[in-house]
């Protein structure tokens, strides 16, 4: 991760496939090798939710420290489009009447809310479809008006399909909207033959990114890794500015382009974010979806002096050439944790 230049990353529990392995982050912590700060959440469920709840308080007096801390309650409000799990608004494009269903009841999700908000906890919630990103907006506001006087920052996920009118809502809850903008294009073998058949015409709108900027909301980038299998946030940056194919070799596609504009992989142009937001979302708005914001995330007096040094300009080259950025040195707490061999 030092290579990739993270300096801290928040960590989260599969839903029912892995846990986090906290002992080993701590067990590097106290021999002074870990080179990264670890923020982390335990997974609740409808279901289960009493023996969840506790464990997850528990977890979070074991683990609070400077370098490995819980901070949130993880929760799955529906699956995913491409097996056409996402809780949608109106129907599957291909299977009329059929909307998928949540993961969770409304009032239990509320309840839920609240609860992990009045432990001054944050609620990391994965949405996938608009149906559960308006179920879990309602959820966030019931919370913020029974779990008052907290910062909670609450968190959502995925976000491949969000009613217009829902965008605002994240900023007025101050719900941090956590993309992965290495998917917001037209890639090769899922968008044509899965996202394009599930959705229909809604398929030319997924992922919206700077409509959530415009509204006031606080975007944060991350990779849901292992999903990304290589969490290269250069790559993620430059897809956030395009919007379109970023290396031909890495996604199975014929050839690369050389025009921002190429239409063949290009999705929903209206949304690209300017360079400077991009950068954001993974420096300061990170730091801040974390609770950070005040040790890390900006190069400031008083602050943990966490700082890649890259080999280009982003403001002044090519958008298309972001994903060729290579990080020469990474910094953690004004430590040399990376460097590439010969560099000075």
């Amino acid at each position: 991760m030092n290579s990739l230049g993270y300096t801290s990353i928040m960590t989260l529990p599969g839903d029912g496939y892995f846990d986090i392995p906290w002992d080993g982050f701590r067990g590097l912590e106290q021999e002074g090798l870990l080179s990264i700060r670890v923020r982390g959440a335990s997974l609740l469920r409808h279901w289960n939710f009493e023996e969840d709840f506790t464990k997850l308080k528990e977890l979070r007096k074991k683990y609070c420290s400077d370098r490995v801390k819980l901070i949130a309650a993880k929760i799955f409000a529906d699956g995913i489009i491409g097996n056409e799990t996402a809780y949608l608004l109106e129907p599957y494009n291909n299977k009329p009447d059929y909307y998928a269903e949540a993961y969770w009841p409304q009032d239990a999700l509320n309840q839920a809310y609240a609860a992990v908000n009045r432990e001054r906890l944050q609620v990391h919630n994965h949405t996938d479809g608009d149906g559960a990103v308006r179920m879990s907006l309602d959820a966030a506001e019931y919370a913020d008006i029974n779990a008052p006087g907290f910062d909670c920052r609450n968190a959502m996920t995925h976000l491949v399909l969000v009613s217009e009118s829902d965008i605002p809502r994240f900023g007025k809850l101050n719900v941090i909207a956590i993309p992965q903008t290495y998917w917001h294009f037209k890639q090769p073998g899922a968008w044509g033959p899965i996202e394009r058949p599930a959705l229909g015409e809604r398929a030319e709108k997924m992922y919206p990114l700077k409509s959530f900027t415009k509204t006031g909301a606080t975007v944060a980038f991350s990779s849901d890794y292992p999903v990304t299998t290589i969490p290269l946030p250069f790559c993620a940056i430059e897809i956030a500015v395009t919007r379109n194919l970023p290396d031909a070799a890495a996604y199975g596609a014929p050839y690369d382009i050389t025009d921002i504009d190429d239409p063949k992989y290009l999705l929903w142009p209206e949304e690209r974010l300017d360079i400077k937001n991009a950068i954001r979302g993974f420096t300061i708005n990170a730091a801040y979806s974390i609770f950070a914001e005040n040790v890390t995330g900006s190069l400031e007096v008083g602050k943990s002096a966490d700082l890649v040094v890259i080999d280009q300009d982003l403001f002044s080259i090519d958008p298309l050439k972001i994903s060729d950025t290579h990080i020469l040195r990474t910094y953690f707490n004004g430590r040399l944790v990376h460097s590439i061999a010969g560099n000075r």
